[in-house]
């Protein structure tokens, strides 16, 4: 798709928050046919590497069934559909936040299994917030509340 063309000015932006996940290439071509007739005009072209534009956040999905309570945890999952999930933090009842690594302990696919220990948290109702990103900085939260 052009972008742009017939352009005087040898600068283009491109906004790429506004093409979907998705990717590509870029390909140049340049002329300096404006200022010369048909027969000594030049050109040139050059294409980019591959890349990726990735817009969309991470999609958090808990678990806090009283099945699952029951167990002592609260699971989740984090999932991207284009790029590599690569941080979640938590913060517990409005608590700092601290850096929260996947079941597996590495952070190496689209998406990552969590599980968040509640043995030592009093009975009642809590709260939890997952704060998760991606590798092309797209970050998502999520509020669960559950009781214990």
């Amino acid at each position: 798709k052009l972008l742009k063309g017939d352009l005087i000015e040898p600068f283009v932006t491109w906004d790429a928050a506004t093409w979907p996940d998705d990717d590509y290439y870029l390909k140049v071509i340049a002329t300096d046919l404006p200022s010369n007739s048909k027969t000594e005009a030049k050109s040139d072209q050059q294409t980019s590497d591959l890349f990726t534009v990735d817009n969309t956040a991470p999609t958090i999905q808990a678990d806090v069934t009283p099945q699952t309570i029951k167990k002592g945890f609260i699971a989740f999952t984090i999932s991207d559909t284009t790029s590599i999930v690569d941080e979640a933090e938590i913060s517990v009842d409005g608590g700092d936040w601290r850096p929260f690594p996947p079941a597996s302990g590495i952070y190496d696919s689209k998406s990552n299994e969590f599980k968040l220990p509640i043995d030592n948290l009093k009975a009642g109702d809590h709260y939890v917030v997952i704060r998760a990103s991606d590798s092309a900085n797209n970050v998502s939260s999520q509020t669960v509340k559950f009781r214990k």
